[in-house]
């Protein structure tokens, strides 16, 4: 069985989960859920990250402490980290410097995941 591929929408939501093994932490006591329960990163937890967890790219974890519970990326997410920059989504040289942007990614996501046709 052959799932489609992740459209811009899904791949930017998977982004701070992949790149930097974020999780979403919800909690009765907050309005909004946040990513790794930094204020600074809210997220909003609807029909797209419900998607996300119908097709396996997220799942729901029981509480870790009382009354939080959170989201997290799964093993199918993670293998989309881009394996050429590392989910930097920006190449060097040898050098070190910068020589662009990785064509291979979104943002550190990559778009069509090795193994898959371009």
């Amino acid at each position: 069985m052959s799932d489609k591929p992740l459209n811009a929408r899904e791949r930017a939501y998977l982004q701070p989960a992949i790149v930097y093994g974020w999780e979403i932490e919800i909690s009765p006591t907050r309005k909004t859920p946040l990513w790794q329960g930094d204020v600074l990163t809210p997220v909003k937890v609807g029909p797209l990250a419900e998607a996300l967890v119908a097709k396996g790219y997220l799942e729901k974890v029981l509480p870790s402490e009382i009354y939080t519970w959170s989201i997290r990326a799964t093993e199918k997410a993670k293998a989309l980290q881009c394996r050429k920059c590392w989910g930097h989504s920006r190449l060097y040289n040898d050098e070190g410097q910068d020589i662009g942007r990785c064509p291979d990614c979104d943002n550190g996501v990559a778009v069509n995941p090795i193994g898959g046709e371009k």
